[in-house]
């Protein structure tokens, strides 16, 4: 971790990690992949930017790619299972909230308002609302999208 103002450049936990995201409440995500043997685990992790209160949020459940609501309240992931990723939303604890999306879908991110989230699927982008339901293609034709953001619209 670095400053915004410049200067040295601070570790802040050990043992890797990536797809950081930085919560409004002042906790980074990020995911720690394991290897025991030909076995591979990615799990969610939470930490305070001073490297305190470091919490596993996931348990070898291949998490992946976390998202915080605007609120910090809650974190969308992506998680294998049977070979399938879908989108939960689980709490600051690692409770499953709810799963939105039950096949094939990976880099989730919040609307600005915390009511929907975007992700793709199969070279397409989508939305789904963050209660559930309301399943929505965004943009026709295929494309390929990573590392989505989703910004508020400038005020004129």
């Amino acid at each position: 971790m670095r400053s915004l103002r410049g200067g040295k450049a601070r570790r802040i936990t050990w043992g890797g990690g990536y797809s950081a995201d930085w919560s409004s409440r002042g906790e980074i995500a990020f995911v720690r992949t394991a290897f025991a043997g030909r076995r591979v685990s990615s799990d969610v992790y939470v930490v305070r930017p001073d490297g305190t209160g470091l919490r596993r949020l996931t348990r070898g459940d291949t998490g992946d790619h976390p998202s915080w609501s605007p609120d910090g309240r809650l974190l969308a992931i992506v998680r294998r299972v049977r070979g399938r990723r879908r989108i939960e939303i689980i709490d600051r604890s690692g409770r499953l909230k709810r799963t939105l999306t039950r096949a094939g879908a990976t880099d989730p991110v919040w609307s600005p308002d915390g009511t929907r989230i975007a992700f793709t699927r199969d070279r397409q982008l989508y939305s789904v609302r963050a209660r559930g339901g309301g399943l929505r293609r965004m943009l026709p034709g295929l494309t390929s999208f990573q590392d989505l953001d989703w910004q508020p619209r400038p005020r004129r």
